[in-house]
């Protein structure tokens, strides 16, 4: 999952364009799903096909590889506007690296990930 942790570290960077977002998506603008499609599109695919892969090996447990990728999308955008744009005091002593690992390992836990 180095892969989640690199596409974190890009979002985070810069945390205006995360509001950004965040306001197109509440405003209902067209704009909102150019940012999907421009940032969060090709990662959503990543998770999407990387379960689909997992499901083929008997890796996971049977789950929906659509869902599970909105579902671990849903819980890295929550992390990124807690850490950059809200900056909660209740999670200022862990880092975003710490948050996403947490956010991992809940992840594979729930989709039943299992080395062979």
């Amino acid at each position: 999952m180095r892969m989640t942790q690199i596409f974190v570290d890009s979002v985070s960077r810069d945390p205006d364009y995360l509001r950004m977002e965040l306001m197109s998506a509440l405003e209902g603008t067209a704009v909102s799903n150019q940012f999907f499609e421009n940032r969060w599109r090709s990662f959503t695919d990543y998770i999407e096909f990387s379960v689909k892969e997992l499901s083929k090996e008997g890796k996971v447990g049977s789950i929906d590889p659509g869902m599970a990728s909105l579902m671990f999308q849903g819980m890295l955008r929550e992390a990124l506007y807690t850490k950059c744009i809200l900056k909660e005091d209740r999670y200022k002593g862990l880092s975003l690296s710490n948050l996403v690992k947490q956010l991992i390992e809940i992840f594979l836990n729930t989709i039943e990930y299992r080395e062979l």
